[in-house]
């Protein structure tokens, strides 16, 4: 009899202590979810960080795991539209959400999920100077919101540097 309540009990200890199971990309793209407004700061042209203030409106389309992010961003440099689609694939990811800027096209983007965290690395052809652009994102939650961290990459150092953040809160 103690036997069995000892197993009992060590089964019991042992459920209790078993790792919950890890998020899936898809289900972190389902948690942004929603209207975000925020401030923060970027480099927007050249090598200053200027402030900037950004509104979105994320939806997350079930079909095909994907979240699509529409809205705006605004400094004292100007404002610019941002758009995209992140789509999740087990924990790898597809596209991207950058601020749309002239004569510059998308060539790849793509990325991953790990430990509550996205990271998305972008290249873009500037097509008016044939210069390629190099930028990273990294989106997580927070308290009622997101942080997204951006990075452009430095061919000099080959690294990718900071570049800004913004905290956004959701409405």
């Amino acid at each position: 009899m103690k036997f069995t309540l000892f197993c009992q009990a060590a089964l019991a200890l042992s459920l209790l202590q078993a790792p919950a199971r890890a998020e899936t990309a898809s289900e972190f793209l389902k948690s942004l979810e929603g209207d975000f407004s925020g401030r923060g700061s970027a480099v927007v042209v050249g090598k200053d960080t200027t402030k900037i203030s950004c509104k979105l409106s994320n939806r997350f389309e079930e079909s095909s795991n994907s979240l699509n992010v529409a809205g705006e961003c605004a400094s004292t440099k100007g404002k610019g539209k941002v758009s995209g689609t992140v789509t999740a694939s087990n924990d790898q990811l597809k596209g991207n959400f950058v601020s749309t800027r002239q004569n510059v096209k998308v060539t790849k983007s793509d990325g991953q999920y790990a430990n509550g965290k996205m990271v998305l690395s972008t290249m873009m052809m500037d097509e008016k100077v044939g210069r390629l652009i190099r930028v990273r994102q990294s989106v997580e939650r927070t308290d009622g919101g997101i942080k997204a961290t951006f990075f452009t990459y430095d061919n000099a150092t080959q690294e990718y540097k900071p570049a800004g953040s913004i905290s956004l809160k959701k409405q």
